[in-house]
């Protein structure tokens, strides 16, 4: 009678497995001591049975004085013709030294995606890796090999792989503390500080007629997402943006970007230029491969020292594909310790966030798939969240989630929403958020993408800076089947950035 409601013992097990993998990599870091780095690799399948041939990856990870390293990895499909293919997840591993900079890399990355049609089943990937490589002064060059299998496809492959990791000099402190005792020899580096985070709401206006896939003309696709900011030079920005199709034509397409942004202030405003390149695809859109890039120009008017508006105009289009598009946009903005104009001139300001990784279900239900399209399993996703806490109790929250189990292969979920904090004695605290964003991909029937949540959480500290906890909540998709609980269990971590 509960079948469908309660997850299979395999979709616990993953959740049990994934739980004990953060809870190695992170529990060191209360005690160890290491740095940030930013890892971009890029790989190429040596057997291949579909259009995906291999990937360009993104890993930011924290790696340990002993060697031990974990973070975050996305890989998005950038060679075949495989655009919108992304698979995100976590990376666990350990670098040993091998003398004169020489050293050898062991390491396992878990998560799950698809997309572009490859993955019909669940889109889970266990991806070891081996790299040899030497290390120039904190540059590190490497190259290895390791072995692709995505549960529920054909692909199955070693991958040939390079990677360049280099240190990010982040300006931050683990835990919520209010001064940064590491900042003073970072800030004698070429480094960052993280300068403000935008909601962001954009819309696509198609300029040809092959933007589709089938060669149509693809109608107006409206996007909602998110960008992180980073202070660079006094002229120049760094940005990261990801975003998907929430609205209108397009559903099931998503993207992100890094690129760097010009500014030029005037008064109480910002005008500003960027370029980027990243990866998209889905919803039928045709990036051929995957790979993208866009340049926007606008204008950003700091309205008080917490919000800011942007309006911009720009172009994004495919590199080894047919689609272009005219793209305005709007954003939001929470400016994290003054606006351009006063840059450099004022002491460190402290912005306290927590960042949380775990697994989630939604069980199976009657109109949660599209018809026609098969499958009665629950749904297990990887989620990522970032929370920034305007006070001890208030805080924003952005979270991501990627399929991993549920014979949905390509179904991820961004949402963003604001919380509210109850401390429960001194170990327990209970949270509760309201948040929407957009949801498509694998079959589930999301109807133009836009889904809401409801969300409580029941935590609990372990330490000062780490708890473990309890989602308990309800997503509801507006004009789609989608209508269920979401469950999850994860860990939360404290930390500070300082700008």
């Amino acid at each position: 009678m509960l079948r469908g409601v309660i997850p299979n013992n395999r979709c616990l097990a993953l959740a049990r497995l994934f739980a004990l993998v953060l809870a190695l990599a992170v529990i060191p870091a209360i005690s160890q001591a290491g740095e940030l780095q930013i890892r971009t690799s890029v790989d190429h399948f040596i057997k291949t049975k579909t259009p995906y041939k291999g990937n360009v990856g993104t890993s930011v990870l924290y790696r340990f004085d002993n060697g031990f390293f974990f973070g975050g990895t996305v890989y998005s499909a950038a060679f075949g013709d495989a655009g919108g293919l992304f698979i995100g997840g976590v990376e666990v591993g350990k670098q040993f030294r091998l003398g004169g900079g020489n050293f050898a890399e062991a390491a396992v990355f878990y998560g799950g995606g698809g997309g572009a049609g490859q993955v019909p089943g669940d889109g889970s990937l266990l991806r070891p890796r081996f790299m040899l490589g030497h290390d120039f002064d904190g540059l590190q060059l490497a190259a290895g090999v390791s072995y692709v299998r995505v549960t529920g496809s054909k692909i199955s492959t070693p991958a040939l792989e390079l990677a360049f990791t280099a240190p990010f000099n982040l300006l931050s402190g683990f835990g919520h503390v209010d001064s940064c005792s590491s900042c003073d020899d970072m800030m004698g580096k070429l480094h960052v500080s993280l300068k403000e985070v935008k909601a962001v709401a954009k819309s696509f206006r198609p300029l040809n007629d092959g933007s589709r896939t089938a060669g149509k003309k693809l109608s107006p696709m409206f996007l909602a997402g998110t960008e992180f900011v980073f202070d660079f030079t006094q002229k120049f920005d760094i940005f990261f943006s990801a975003a998907g199709a929430a609205h209108g034509d397009g559903a099931g397409y998503a993207e992100w970007l890094a690129g760097l942004r010009y500014i030029h202030p005037i008064g109480p405003v910002d005008l500003f230029a960027d370029a980027g390149l990243g990866f998209a695809g889905g919803g039928d859109v045709n990036t051929g491969g995957g790979f993208i890039g866009a340049a926007n120009a606008g204008i950003e008017a700091h309205l008080t020292d917490w919000i800011s508006l942007t309006a911009s105009l720009g172009l994004t289009g495919a590199m080894n594909g047919k689609f272009l598009a005219l793209v305005p946009a709007i954003s939001i903005a929470a400016p994290l310790g003054g606006t351009a104009k006063d840059r450099g001139d004022t002491p460190l300001n402290p912005t306290k966030w927590r960042v949380s990784g775990g697994y989630s279900v939604i069980p199976s239900h009657k109109g949660m798939r599209k018809p026609g399209t098969g499958g009665s399993k629950s749904l297990g996703l990887i989620n990522t969240k970032f929370d920034l806490m305007f006070s001890p109790r208030f805080y924003l929250s952005g979270q991501a989630y990627t399929i991993t189990y549920g014979d949905a292969g390509g179904f991820a979920m961004g949402l963003v929403g604001p919380g509210y904090t109850i401390p429960v004695g001194d170990r327990f605290a209970i949270s509760a958020e309201v948040l929407a964003g957009a949801a498509a991909g694998g079959g589930i029937n999301t109807g133009g993408g836009a889904v809401g949540v409801v969300n409580l959480d029941l935590d609990y500290k372990l330490s000062s800076s780490v708890a473990l906890g309890l989602d308990l909540g309800w997503i509801h998709s507006w004009r789609g089947g989608l209508d269920a609980p979401l469950i999850g269990l994860g860990l939360k971590v404290d930390f500070t950035t300082f700008q």
